[in-house]
């Protein structure tokens, strides 16, 4: 009877119930990665296995609400792609290797050697196979894992100033993604955003008011820009505030008045955007922002006109002053600054934490501060 039995009760051990490192995790997603693990990789046509099987899994955990927080790139068969990829790299077209990148990043593989080995198939298998319908995913996937070399990042930019830009086929979003890249790379120069404005100005119809914010602020943090790209920025802006928050509307601000490209019209509407579209997301940060870029940049005249936002500015900070204590010292800086030097200092309690933070932190003692102290240091007595 016993013996009977045995089949029964032995269901649920199976070979993947039996492995600890994936016990804890989703049937599927135990099969996947077990499958992974047992891939034969000296088998060319297993790598575009290997692709579905990551893609599945990356779904799968994406989608499994009950998933305990794991990190996968410990997994065992995770830690095998690697070894496995660079065996079979050169067998993926361009397209599918894109994807595998992609997934690598996803699963947060940042093995050296196979990035390395990607890096290589692209500048060589797949060098001329770059073109502007596939630049797009090239640039992302590297910044997402800030991944690629110096030399990686030269050569594309190379690319896309001698090779893609010359045909005037890239998109706006396009040319968005790529700023964004560069930027959050600190790879972005004067040479690559004169040659990108020609491609926004082409097709900024196109673009949506985030990715116009956005364009908008990395030009103006350079000084750089003609008045039609800003006219055709903040065209596109006014057209499309859907989806558009606090931080889009700050960073239009900020970097208007530090281009000195914004007029009263323009600075009004966006002020109106920021007060009813970014009430209910706006943050100290933003208000931040938004004083010191205003104390520093903004004419006098165009000041005068600005009482009734700035007090508004004011009041978020009362509002959320319980919360100061929170943020960074440089914020706390910007906002007694803004605060002091825009007149709208009247609030004693906000000024008596403002301070307080100060004192406490011994902020006026750091070193990395003291240059932006000499401009503030009246308003800290």
């Amino acid at each position: 009877m016993i013996y009977r039995l045995y089949p029964l009760f032995s269901r649920p051990f199976s070979k993947f119930a039996r492995i600890s490192e994936y016990s804890h995790l989703p049937r599927k997603i135990a099969y996947n990665l077990e499958a992974i693990s047992k891939l034969d990789t000296s088998n060319p046509k297993n790598a575009s296995k290997l692709l579905k099987l990551l893609q599945d899994t990356d779904k799968k955990k994406k989608k499994s609400l009950a998933l305990p927080k794991v990190d996968f790139a410990t997994l065992p068969a995770i830690r095998l792609v690697s070894s496995k990829l660079i065996s079979i790299i050169e067998n993926y077209d361009f397209k599918s290797l894109i994807k595998i990148i992609r997934e690598c990043s996803h699963f947060n593989i940042m093995n050296e050697e196979l990035w390395q080995a990607f890096e290589k198939s692209i500048m060589t298998t797949h060098y001329n196979s770059i073109d502007s319908k596939n630049i797009y995913g090239v640039v992302q996937v590297f910044s997402t894992s800030r991944k690629g070399s110096p030399e990686f990042w030269n050569k594309l930019e190379e690319i896309i100033v001698e090779r893609v830009c010359p045909l005037h086929s890239m998109r706006a979003s396009t040319v968005a993604v790529i700023m964004y890249a560069f930027k959050k790379l600190h790879k972005l120069n004067e040479k690559i955003l004169l040659i990108l404005e020609q491609q926004v100005l082409r097709t900024s119809d196109e673009l949506d008011g985030v990715d116009a914010s956005r364009i908008l602020y990395t030009f103006a943090q350079h000084k750089l820009g003609s008045d039609d790209l800003y006219r055709g920025l903040i065209k596109r802006i006014e057209e499309t505030t859907k989806g558009m928050t606090a931080y889009d509307f700050t960073i239009i601000l900020s970097g208007l008045v530090k281009a000195n490209k914004g007029n009263p019209k323009i600075y009004s509407d966006i002020e109106n955007l920021l007060i009813t579209k970014g009430k209910k997301d706006i943050t100290i940060q933003n208000v931040s922002g938004i004083l010191n870029a205003y104390a520093r940049y903004m004419s006098p005249k165009l000041l005068e006109q600005k009482t009734d936002f700035l007090n508004q500015l004011r009041d978020v900070l009362v509002q959320f002053k319980s919360k100061l204590k929170y943020e960074a010292d440089l914020t706390i800086l910007h906002i007694i600054y803004g605060l002091n030097h825009l007149n709208i200092n009247d609030n004693e309690e906000l000024s008596k934490i403002l301070l307080d933070i100060v004192k406490e932190r011994n902020i006026k003692s750091k070193p990395e501060f003291q240059n932006f102290l000499k401009d503030i240091n009246k308003y800290l007595k």
